[in-house]
Formats: structure tokens, C-alpha cells, sequence
């Protein structure tokens, strides 16, 4: 690692980040990264990081508290990743966006209904946008005017997908033009086969504007990872690093994940095979619960 870029100061529940650059491009892609963030409190954060293209890796962190917050890294396959630190000075939150000022969103007491950290009440009323991080999506004309008209009408959550989408057959169309946006599509192929590579950051980037501009109108996005289908031709181990790239640049944000969508349908190109659905079925569901439980023990 050559050196890093980091905000110093910040807000209580805005999400501050910190980039570095790597010593190569396959080190800032391969290289698991955690970073442990911890606050006067004793309170400690462990964060995977997240591959930003190139040599960029970077980390974002929500801070619940005003306070000095410090960070280590940690990295168990590479010297130059390991042991970096530094530090944020986080300062009371004194804007209006209710998702900053409220706190991130939990299950109240009653089980019932839901609420902010702070005890405020929220009333879940979402607009499904589950293809808005794609092309079909225009950014920003097109997003600003569906944003308008959604506000106007009182929602207060998008559904949306971050990654594989529902509309295509996992077996055929992974990697159709119609899945990606202007920086391509989720996952890169690898060169002369139809198989997942590895994640393409410059997807995300561009997934990152409409999410964060999402948050900062007031609205929270609900986002989902893909679509339950997909699971059997990307894999666990792809799944489970789909969804550490979804924790580590969204968590830190006033955001709900989910985890997939329709974990036991079975892909369209498969509609025919009605004798296979049941083991398929089966299949999806320890698949999906081994990834649940992995993301699960991201969320710290």
C-alpha cells in the first residue's frame, strides 16, 4: 500500500471514507481487507473494504456517535495491505435529511412495525426499482424526475437491485448488455467462457450515485444483491463476495438489504425441467442460507 486518502471529520450517521492505492490492480481486487474501527467508547467496527478499480480500495464507515473513532487494517494474504491506520473526528448531525438525523432503521419493540435508532417511528411505503442501477435508468435527468414524482407521492423506500437482475436467465444472459450501466455489467466473464471473474467496480460506481443520491432526497433504498436463480451458476463463494462488496460500500449508508429475490424460483431457461425443481429448490436454499449467514457475520 503507497499511500491513502481519507476524510478526517464528519457527521454522526454520514458515512466518512478513507481510498487507498494499492501496490497493483490484482491486490486491490483479490485481497480480503478488513478494517477494525474502534471508538472512545470501546465500541468496535470490523468493515470489509471494497475494490474501487485500478488500485483503489477504500472502507466507509457510519459513525452512531460524536467522538474520535481509530482504524487498522487487516490482511492476512498481503504485508502492504496490513496494519495501516489512521483516524475520523465525527461532530452531531445538524441537517434535516430525516435518514441522517434519525439514525438507520430497526425493528421496534412491539415486533411489529419498524423505527429509527433513535425511537422514531417509520411507516414502510416503497416503489420497486428493482432494474434503477442499469442503463434503463437514465442518470441524472431521468432519475431526477422519477425521484420527484415519488416524493411527491409520498414513498419513502426504493427496492432496488445492486447487482444481477431478475429480467434475465442466469444460465444464458449473466453478462447481457442490458444488466450493466455506462461502466458495464456487475460481474466481468472470464476471457473465452461463460464463467463469473471477478466484480467489475466500475458498475458500482455508477450504482453509487443513484444510491447515495437516493439517500441524500430523503428516500432509503432497500437493496437486493440478485435474483435467487442465479445462485446455482455463480456459486457460493461468488455469492458471498457479490455481497461483501454490497456491505462494504452500502452498509455504512441508511440502507436495508435484501438478500435476493425469490430465493427458490428457478431460472427461466430452465422452465421446462419441472422433474429437477425440487432438488433445485433444495439446492438454492442451503446455498442462500450459507450466504445469509456469512453476510450476517459482516453486519457488525
Amino acid at each position: 500500500m503507497e499511500k491513502f486518502v481519507q476524510i478526517t471529520k464528519g457527521k454522526v450517521n454520514v458515512p466518512v471514507e478513507a481510498v487507498w492505492l494499492a501496490a497493483d490492480e490484482e491486490s486491490a481486487a483479490r485481497a480480503e481487507v478488513d478494517v477494525r474501527v474502534e471508538g472512545e467508547d470501546g465500541r468496535v467496527w470490523t468493515i470489509p473494504t471494497f475494490h474501487d478499480g485500478g488500485r483503489l480500495l477504500g472502507f466507509r464507515f457510519a459513525a452512531p456517535v460524536p467522538g474520535t473513532y481509530r482504524w487498522t487494517t487487516s490482511c492476512a494474504t498481503d504485508a502492504g495491505l496490513d496494519r495501516k491506520t489512521g483516524s475520523f473526528e465525527i461532530e452531531p448531525y445538524t441537517g434535516d435529511n430525516p435518514l441522517y438525523r434519525h439514525g438507520r432503521l430497526r425493528v421496534a419493540a412491539n415486533k411489529r412495525t419498524f423505527e429509527h435508532a433513535d425511537g422514531t417511528p417509520f411507516f414502510w411505503l416503497a416503489d420497486t426499482w428493482w432494474m434503477g442501477t442499469t442503463a434503463r435508468l437514465d442518470f441524472p435527468r431521468g432519475f431526477r424526475t422519477l425521484v420527484s414524482d415519488r416524493l411527491a407521492k409520498g414513498f419513502n423506500v426504493i427496492q432496488i437491485v445492486a447487482g444481477l437482475q431478475p429480467n434475465f436467465s442466469g444460465v444464458t444472459d449473466a453478462f447481457h448488455r442490458q444488466q450493466g450501466n455506462e461502466g458495464g455489467t456487475p460481474w466481468l466473464k472470464k476471457d473465452g467462457e461463460y464463467a463469473f471473474d471477478r466484480l467489475n467496480p466500475a458498475y458500482y460506481r455508477h450504482a453509487d450515485d443513484k444510491i447515495i443520491a437516493l439517500i441524500e432526497m430523503g428516500l432509503m433504498p432497500c437493496i437486493s444483491g440478485m435474483w435467487g436463480f442465479y445462485l446455482p451458476v455463480l456459486g457460493v463463494e461468488n455469492a458471498k463476495r457479490h455481497w461483501r462488496n454490497l456491505v462494504a460500500r452500502y452498509a455504512a449508508f441508511p440502507v436495508v438489504f435484501m438478500l435476493c429475490g425469490e430465493l427458490h424460483m428457478m431460472d427461466y431457461a430452465l422452465g421446462g425441467e419441472a422433474v429437477s425443481l425440487p432438488e433445485r429448490e433444495r439446492v438454492q436454499q442451503e446455498g442462500w442460507t450459507e450466504v445469509a449467514r456469512y453476510v450476517r457475520s459482516l453486519e457488525t
